[in-house]
């Protein structure tokens, strides 16, 4: 069965210099499967194989190193420091203490100063919570930042529409009268305030 195995997977090795020139064509990177294996159809019509006999042949490429492909790497700049009083960022945690209660934490920080303001309470945050924490971190930091930084949370982020963020109610009338500008994080991308995630896991390992 091997031998059957290792000799059905090789029948794509006479094509071994096409994959390998699509491959360059594209710089190397990840390729949809079934674009390769069109690739080859088109150009030598019906195969002996099938998609999946060619990504097993793929797979022994990458496994003898004849076939490196290049893995998406996120470059990183490091960016300007903001002036003061510009921005700040806003995150929600959550800590079980040992005797079993849950703790739900607010955490705003200025971004240039680094300077924080930590709430703990034992439920859930409603949006009026939030805005009365965030009133109160404003009169703590004796002013009002020009932007918040937030993640799209339900507390104050209704949905997403084609890139216009639509926020709760209470939280639009909290923004049109404290004149905030908001800049609201994608969900996959959580690094965009990474100073704020920093002070939560601290606080949450503290």
């Amino acid at each position: 069965y091997r031998k059957e195995h290792l000799f059905r997977d090789r029948v794509f090795e006479e094509y071994e210099k096409d994959i390998l020139e699509v491959y360059q064509m594209n710089e190397f990177g990840k390729l949809n499967m079934s674009a390769v294996y069109d690739y080859l159809e088109e150009k030598y019509g019906n195969l002996s194989g099938n998609e999946q006999t060619l990504r097993n042949y793929i797979s022994y490429l990458i496994k003898i190193d004849k076939l490196r492909l290049k893995e998406k790497i996120r470059l990183y700049s490091k960016v300007p420091e903001l002036p003061f009083g510009r921005q700040m960022q806003l995150d929600f945690g959550q800590y079980r203490c040992r005797s079993g209660l849950k703790l739900y934490i607010f955490a705003s920080l200025l971004s240039a100063s680094r300077y924080k303001y930590v709430v703990f309470q034992d439920h859930p945050f409603r949006t009026k919570e939030v805005i009365s924490h965030l009133l109160n971190s404003f009169d703590y930091f004796k002013g009002v930042p020009k932007e918040i930084v937030i993640d799209q949370d339900r507390l104050m982020v209704v949905s997403e529409n084609s890139g216009d963020i639509i926020y709760t109610n209470d939280f639009t009338y909290f923004i049109e009268e404290q004149k905030l500008r908001m800049y609201v994080c994608r969900a996959s991308d959580p690094e965009s305030k990474g100073k704020i995630e920093n002070l939560i896991k601290g606080r949450i390992q503290a």
